[in-house]
């Protein structure tokens, strides 16, 4: 769903800034346009199923920040849990 929303950013917008978005996803290539077409986005999108260039950002589970103590954690995710899960099933197939 994070690709989605970023896919509803106003190309005139993106052109105007001099600012071209790309993804880098974890799964395999062979999925991208399947994503691309699901999302709408019409950016890049590149697949790094290995995690090479996450690691090489130094990117852990450890050092992401989280939502500081006190503030709501905001959420990208605007369905709930099942339906995510029942989205990603079909998506998959």
């Amino acid at each position: 769903q994070y690709v989605a929303q970023i896919a509803q950013v106003p190309q005139d917008a993106l052109k105007n800034a001099s600012v071209n978005i790309a993804v880098m996803g974890c799964g395999e290539w062979k999925l991208i346009q399947n994503y691309k077409d699901m999302t709408g986005f019409q950016g890049e999108i590149y697949a790094d199923p290995e995690r090479k260039l996450y690691h090489a950002l130094g990117m852990t589970t450890e050092n992401l920040q989280s939502t500081p103590a006190g503030e709501k954690k905001r959420s990208y995710l605007t369905d709930g849990l099942v339906k995510n899960v029942l989205n990603s099933i079909c998506a998959g197939h």
